[in-house]
């Protein structure tokens, strides 16, 4: 080795080591509990006992094998470890310190960070290697099962049929279905035991509504109507995914990746754990999976079929009225398929833009006109648009109530309940904050958000802080929901008052029980929790993205837009905490498909 080389590796081993025991010795709550002082932290770093001796030999036997191969590394890769790095540090101090800014207030806090950023990038690039070499021996060790007779034919049969065996589980241990508080509301507007209104998206709480009637009407059984509700989403989700491997399998994808993904989709609790559980998140995040493959049909494999372009402009016209927010996706899809389409003036793309445009125009008729005249109620959405803004005046609130005059208080009260905001300040929740707006002429609004970007120049650490605290349970992986609430969205028992009462089958409680125990192990499970984690889905669609940009494969780029559109919305979302990972379905729904379509071969069979 040469002595620059030397240093390198040598550099390596410390960083990699001291962000272990950081996270080994719980440095950081050490830190947030004043346990130690400042001069006494490097000490603890390394002293210890045999076993931080084997950790050491493991990680510089590990890294030595890391270094003969760095040069394998790609840059792009190397670049999103960077960006890892800095979001499980920010991850990190939002969790222990209920703030990312305060590391810049003490000297100690910013030099453990630089080191665990450092540290991280380090084993990261660890991991890069790692997955290569398994990648490696399945292809060498497992060639002989492209020779098997299985995804021959018939993929979608033998897909769909694989994945519901292993859904059936959380299908009939959870009899009648298990919901989600949100739904339940949406069969209570359904059935007219509250006032319909548009506050949730009135498509899918008619669905819903729907077959709790035809349950009721039928079989004089709500039950029923839930049960077959979740039927009907388990089988239109398995659908779905069976296509998109079906589609794969055209594509050529071997069969090893095709058969992992299968089982990937069947027993990660993630899939499963949201899609049969009655959440208005469900069939929208199938309608964004089946447009992602049907634009990649278009855009990257060339096909204009009539037939293909009328099918996508109905899915996506699902898309827009499936969730209130759709309607972005498509916005956002059509505008960069058009400046894509003014460089690559091809005849795929006006097509594409038309089957965009006409879903489009007819949501605007539909939410704007339809509904309204069929008497739904318009539900004032701004204390949903400007849920950032009012967190973070309420942690202005509550850390800086000295810096605000009485005027600019004055001026929030016509907005904001100021006397319940600071006290009510949930830096994981929103809702307590939003739920007290009341504004109704814009002039007061207009007003607050002069005063709001008067106290951001003031203290800007304090608006960073308030979004970061509010979103990273969305991005890093040790992000725990409240009360041991499973992250997989699995949804237990149902939700019955007076009046729109749900049965349950005392019988099958054990069975549900064992069933949330299963889930909650394959979760917190080091060598599974990596399938049923939402943050490492939402990092593998920052990876794509990075990936695409650096190679300039903007048409895989554009694939990712519901992704993207999806990660402003977590942001933008009131929570990550108690259930809020929802939001992030569709991305964690379409990113199997995004990983294998991003590294096949743009080739048509």
């Amino acid at each position: 080795m040469f002595k620059k080389e030397k240093l390198f590796f040598i550099l390596s081993i410390i960083m990699a080591f001291i962000t272990i025991q950081i996270e080994h010795k719980n440095i950081w709550e050490q830190i947030s509990q004043s346990i130690y002082m400042k001069d006494e932290i490097f000490l603890s770093l390394f002293t210890g006992k045999f076993i931080d001796v084997l950790i050491l030999l493991s990680i510089a036997s590990f890294l030595f094998q890391y270094y003969k191969e760095y040069s394998k590394i790609l840059l792009w890769y190397r670049f999103t470890c960077v960006i890892f790095s800095i979001i499980l540090l920010i991850g990190k101090c939002c969790d222990v310190f209920g703030s990312f800014t305060i590391i810049f207030s003490y000297k100690i806090t910013l030099i453990l960070s630089i080191f665990y950023i450092l540290g991280n990038y380090v084993l990261l690039n660890g991991v890069y290697i790692f997955i290569r070499k398994i990648f490696v021996f399945l292809k060498s060790k497992f060639s002989y099962v492209e020779k098997i007779n299985l995804y021959n034919k018939h993929v979608f049969i033998q897909s769909f049929f694989i994945i519901l065996t292993l859904w059936i589980p959380y299908i009939i241990f959870r009899l009648p279905g298990g919901v989600e508080w949100d739904a339940y509301y949406q069969m209570e507007q359904a059935l007219g035991y509250r006032t319909l209104t548009d506050h949730w998206p009135v498509a899918s709480t008619m669905i819903m509504g729907g077959f709790i009637k035809i349950g009721d009407l039928l079989c004089n059984s709500v039950s029923i109507g839930l049960f077959t509700l979740v039927i009907f989403q388990a089988i239109i989700c398995i659908a779905i995914f069976a296509y998109s491997i079906s589609f794969l399998k055209k594509r050529n994808a071997p069969k090893l990746i095709l058969l992992m993904l299968t089982f990937w989709i069947g027993f990660s609790p993630i899939f499963p754990g949201f899609l049969t559980s009655v959440i208005k998140d469900t069939l929208f995040s199938a309608s964004v999976t089946l447009s992602v493959i049907l634009v990649s049909e278009i855009i990257i494999y060339k096909k204009t079929e009539t037939k293909l372009i009328v099918i996508t402009c109905i899915v996506l016209f699902l898309v827009t009225i499936l969730r209130n927010n759709g309607i972005y996706i498509i916005i956002f899809w059509a505008v960069s398929i058009f400046v894509y389409s003014i460089k690559h003036n091809m005849h795929t793309y006006k097509k594409l833009m038309i089957a965009m445009l006409i879903p489009g125009i007819i949501y605007i008729l539909y939410s704007q006109y339809l509904l309204y005249g069929l008497g739904i109620q318009h539900e004032n959405k701004s204390k949903e648009t400007f849920s950032i803004p009012f967190q973070q005046t309420a942690r202005y609130l509550k850390y800086y109530p000295e810096d605000i005059s009485e005027k600019e208080k004055d001026i929030i009260a016509q907005v904001l309940d100021i006397n319940l905001i600071a006290e009510g300040y949930n830096p994981l929740l929103s809702d307590p904050v939003k739920d007290t707006f009341h504004c109704q002429d814009m002039k007061d609004l207009k007003n607050y958000f002069i005063v709001w970007s008067k106290m951001f120049i003031r203290h800007p650490n304090i608006y960073f802080d308030a979004v970061l605290c509010n979103t990273y349970g969305f991005f890093v992986p040790d992000a725990k929901q409240k009360d041991n609430f499973p992250n997989s969205g699995l949804s237990t028992g149902t939700i019955s008052n007076d009046k729109l009462v749900f049965y349950e089958i005392k019988s099958l409680k054990s069975l549900e029980k064992k069933l949330l125990e299963y889930v909650l192990f394959i979760e917190n499970n080091p060598f599974t929790y990596i399938f049923a984690n939402v943050g490492i889905y939402m990092l593998l669609n920052i990876m794509l993205f990075i990936k695409n940009i650096y190679n300039k494969e903007w048409k895989k780029l554009i694939l990712l837009i519901p992704s993207i559109t999806g990660i402003f919305v977590c942001i933008a979302s009131p929570t990550w905490w108690h259930n809020g990972f929802r939001y992030a379905l569709p991305i964690i729904c379409t990113t199997p498909f995004l990983i294998i379509i991003n590294f096949l071969q743009e080739t048509d069979i």
